[in-house]
C-alpha cells in the first residue's frame, strides 16, 4: 500500500500486511477508537505524518520511520526500527529491536512523549542507535542493551518500575 496523499482510518482496524509506504508530505490519520496495524516492511518518509488519537501497531518486518510519529498510541511489538525519528505520543516497546546497520540513527522521545519498555521475556536492543529521552521513560520489564557506540541519553524522566533485578548493559 503506497500513500502519496491522505489516508484516514476513521473506525475499526485497517491491517496493511503486505508492506506500506507513506510518502513525504503525506498523512496517515487514525481517529480515536480506530486502529492501524502494519505488518511487513513499512516506510514513513521524511516529512510524512502518522498522527491522530487512535492506535497504530507494528507487528513485524522493518519499520523505516523518518520524522515525527505523533499518533496518540503506538505499539512496537515485533520487527526492527530503522531511520531517525521522533515519537510524540505513547510508544509501547513490547518486542523487536531498534538496531541500526551503521552509526548515526537517533530515536527521540519528544517532551510530551512517553516510552514504555515492557517485555517480560526479552531485550530492548538498540545497536548503532542513540535514544534521546526528552519526555518520560517507564521501564517495567526486559533488559536494555545497547552496543556499537549506541547511547541512551536521559534528559528528562526515567522511571525504573521493575520489581526484579533487571539490567542496562552494552553488548
Amino acid at each position: 500500500f503506497d500513500s502519496t496523499n491522505s489516508l484516514n482510518v476513521t473506525g475499526g482496524t485497517l491491517k496493511l500486511s503486505g508492506g506500506a509506504s507513506n510518502a513525504a508530505n503525506a498523512a496517515i490519520i487514525v481517529a480515536a477508537g480506530a486502529q492501524l496495524e502494519l505488518a511487513g516492511n513499512a516506510i514513513l518518509a521524511m516529512n510524512s505524518e502518522l498522527k491522530g488519537n487512535g492506535l497504530a501497531r507494528f507487528v513485524g518486518g522493518t519499520l523505516d520511520a523518518n520524522g515525527v510519529v505523533a499518533i496518540k498510541d503506538f505499539d512496537f511489538n515485533a520487527g526492527q526500527l530503522t531511520g531517525t525519528n521522533t515519537f510524540a505520543g505513547n510508544l509501547n516497546w513490547n518486542g523487536g529491536d531498534w538496531n541500526a546497520s551503521a552509526p548515526g540513527n537517533t530515536t527521540t522521545i519528544a517532551a510530551l512523549g512517553v516510552l514504555n519498555l515492557g517485555n517480560t521475556t526479552g531485550h530492548h536492543e538498540f545497536n548503532f542507535r542513540n535514544i534521546l529521552n526528552n519526555g518520560t521513560v517507564n521501564w517495567s520489564s526486559g533488559t536494555i542493551r545497547g552496543g556499537n557506540g549506541s547511547m541512551f541519553d536521559n534528559v528528562n524522566r526515567f522511571n525504573d518500575l521493575n520489581t526484579g533485578a533487571n539490567t542496562i548493559s552494552g553488548v
